[in-house]
């Protein structure tokens, strides 16, 4: 599956595609666009990204994923606690 990599702008509550930086099929092709991607916004509006992180990666996606398993777990279990004080 490939991913395509743009740079985008808002106006008016609508995206506008700035540039199309190309397609990846693989994950190194996808840094390397997102890299050019960066560059480009670097160079073309002499602004620096405001974003720490500069391409998630899988592993703190799975963290937050299991964070908000847990959380859902913990919350129904709190639930059902509930439901057998009040019967």
């Amino acid at each position: 599956m490939a991913r395509a990599v743009q740079v985008v702008r808002y106006e008016n509550n609508k995206r506008k595609v700035i540039q199309h930086m190309g397609s990846a099929h693989t994950a190194d092709e996808f840094v390397e666009l997102m890299k050019m991607a960066e560059e480009w916004i670097k160079n073309s509006t002499m602004q620096t990204s405001i974003f720490r992180m500069k391409i998630p990666t899988n592993c703190c996606i799975l963290i937050t994923a299991l964070l908000l398993a847990s959380n859902t777990i913990f919350f129904t279990n709190k639930l059902e606690r509930y439901k057998t004080l009040l019967n």
